[in-house]
């Protein structure tokens, strides 16, 4: 199906919606007073391995996007991620995202290094009893990579509000840092048992003699209980000593599958922070944390302000407040998980995903109504011989005033059987998740009610988001994509 073809049926749902929308008012005023909605269609267009370009238009007359100061990236599942150029025609009716290459989710893991590389991989091996953190051995991976703590000191803050002084030796080539045993709490509290490197921790690159200083690395755990300390067997991550790591993933195995969950945080020399999404462990008690390192560089990263939190919770414990009491600021606490694991984690892993951050405006032309997206957001499985699953295009109203008309979104282009799914986020972090539909032999489908009952009040604002899935591998022909 051509593009002139889709665009021709998606302009044709919209007129034949019109109509429902005028109403009362006449040709002076298409929508009755308080009801107002900004009709956009999408389109698509892709090449293997490659998004070639991604256009958002208002079809009616007046009606306009206000991107400016918005930007846009393309996130991919192996934890890479690259700036997409952004352009909005003169009269605000067109959006264009530019160019992106995409990658399929099952390339590889990414673990080796190369001959040189400018990074550090380091692994941490965790031994607990209960109630205890018996040790935390962590060392380095690749001959010539170092570690050096020299002024550093270990501590331990509990759940009870007491801490204590953890021992900590290195190894003499500097390749092996020990830390334990460290006695924890399990006492119902607002805070966690908090464990960390009070630096500086400097890590070097043997190949390239290049260095990032680390200030704090921490670990928050959760006691159940019984003393089952929520905290996994082995931790690995590559540290970025010059530009960003080959290996942009965090790999955290030995939680409880399919409860204990997971989250980074990365605080920059600058103060700024990276927090990743919330995850739960999968059936092999194991997380990969693929949207957080691959933004770190090892330019803004090293300094004695600097951090690495990484934080594992019973998901059944209360949660703790923004930082470790004691001092020490500790990484903000990320959302509460809702369906598919927190407003940050509606992407998926696996899909590649485009993501337009605001603030973006979508306006009435009419009265001038306007609506406030946080972020607009578009996943693509991407299959092994890189073929990009998405539409050609979709069609959308947003609502200006109250609620839209037309709640559904209208998708055309797919191959027959191809999944879609919504999740449209209001800016107090509620979440509507629609169902999981398939095209039809046409490859067309609507997805009904994707936008039902949400309102131009409580969906603006910064916090809001519009994300579109699109996959077609089910392995297991559970009828739910191994994506989503």
């Amino acid at each position: 199906m051509g593009r002139t073809v889709v665009a021709i049926i998606l302009w044709a749902s919209v007129v034949a919606t019109a109509p429902l929308l005028v109403g009362c008012g006449g040709s002076e005023a298409p929508f009755p007073t308080g009801r107002q909605e900004v009709p956009v269609e999408v389109t698509v267009d892709v090449a293997p391995f490659t998004i070639q370009e991604i256009a958002l238009s208002t079809v009616w007359p007046g009606d306009r996007i206000d991107a400016a100061g918005a930007t846009a990236r393309i996130q991919r599942p192996d934890g890479t991620s690259d700036a997409m150029t952004l352009q909005v025609s003169a009269d605000g009716k067109k959006l264009t995202l530019g160019q992106a290459t995409v990658v399929p989710w099952d390339a590889g893991d990414g673990v080796s290094q190369g001959t040189v590389s400018a990074d550090v991989r380091l692994i941490a091996e965790i031994v607990t009893a209960p109630g205890e953190i018996t040790s935390v051995t962590l060392r380095t991976r690749d001959p010539g990579d170092t570690l050096d703590i020299t002024g550093a000191e270990a501590r331990v803050y509990r759940a009870d509000s007491t801490d204590d002084v953890v021992n900590m030796t290195i190894s003499a080539d500097q390749t092996e840092v020990v830390l334990g045993p460290c006695a924890l709490a399990s006492v119902a509290s607002w805070w966690g048992n908090y464990l960390y490197i009070d630096g500086p921790m400097v890590v070097q690159d043997g190949p390239t003699g290049s260095a990032t200083e680390i200030g704090y690395l921490g670990l928050e755990v959760d006691v159940r209980s019984d003393g089952h300390v929520v905290i996994p067997a082995t931790i690995r991550v590559s540290i970025p000593t010059i530009g960003t790591a080959d290996d942009r993933r965090l790999v955290i195995e030995g939680l409880t599958p399919e409860h204990d969950q997971a989250w980074v945080a990365v605080g920059e020399q600058s103060g700024a922070w990276l927090s990743s999404k919330l995850y739960q462990a999968d059936p092999s008690g194991q997380v990969i944390i693929t949207d957080t390192m691959a933004r770190v560089t090892a330019e803004r990263l090293s300094g004695p302000d600097s951090s690495l939190w990484l934080n594992f919770t019973d998901p059944d414990a209360p949660t703790p407040p923004p930082g470790p009491p004691g001092g020490g600021g500790g990484p903000p606490v990320p959302p509460s998980p809702g369906p598919g694991g927190g407003e940050e984690n509606d992407e998926g892993s696996r899909l590649n995903v485009v993501v337009i951050g605001g603030p973006l405006w979508v306006i009435h032309g009419k009265t001038g109504a306007r609506t406030e997206l946080g972020r607009i957001k578009f996943g693509f499985e991407v299959l092994g011989d890189g073929t990009v699953v998405a539409p050609e295009g979709l069609s959308l109203h947003v609502p200006a005033s109250g609620t839209a008309r037309e709640s559904a979104v209208g998708v055309a282009g797919l191959e027959p059987g191809d999944f879609v799914r919504t999740r449209v986020v209001e800016d107090s972090g509620a979440a509507t998740v629609s169902a999981t539909y398939q095209a039809n032999s046409e490859g067309s489908v609507s997805v009904l009610g994707a936008l039902r009952g949400i309102t131009a009040l409580r969906l603006s604002g910064r916090h809001s988001s519009l994300s579109f899935w699109f996959a077609r591998t089910d392995a297991d022909d559970d009828g739910v994509p191994d994506c989503f």
